[in-house]
């Protein structure tokens, strides 16, 4: 579920970082999704192909070439795949009762069903030829 080790350089004990796809068209439309609902600007962002996030995905044995997870950081404790989710949206305040739904669920089901759209997630969604930059306005909220 969670794992407990020392972020890189870059990032504070108290920062909430998520590691995203950043070629893949659904993890920049989820990227898109928190800007838009996480109004004090709590949660960072770092595309998996930027230092930090490759520290990152090393530093949890997640593959570069592939990674078919998210990595979401908060308080010195690393979430992976449903859990990442959950944890970021209860953090934003998205919809609790939905993640109070989706918490009942066994983890196995919930981790098969994000394993399911994150190996299909390409064709399902398709992906960029590189990370997207981001736009001005928010540019402070990435990690690089």
């Amino acid at each position: 579920m969670f794992q407990q080790t020392i972020n890189p350089p870059n990032i504070d004990r108290n920062d909430k970082v998520i590691v995203f796809d950043g070629v893949c068209k659904l993890c920049n439309s989820c990227v898109q999704f928190i800007i838009r609902h996480d109004k004090q600007h709590q949660i960072k962002l770092c595309a998996t192909q930027s230092d930090a996030g490759i520290y990152l995905l090393e530093r949890h044995r997640i593959s570069i070439e592939q990674p078919e997870t998210i990595l979401y950081v908060k308080n010195d404790q690393y979430f992976f795949k449903s859990e990442a989710v959950l944890e970021l949206m209860t953090d934003i305040g998205y919809r609790l009762w939905l993640v109070r739904i989706f918490r009942r669920l066994p983890l196995i089901l919930r981790d098969w069903l994000y394993d399911t759209v994150a190996r299909n997630r390409y064709r399902f969604f398709g992906k960029y030829d590189r990370c997207r930059l981001p736009q001005s306005d928010h540019h402070h909220r990435y990690l690089w």
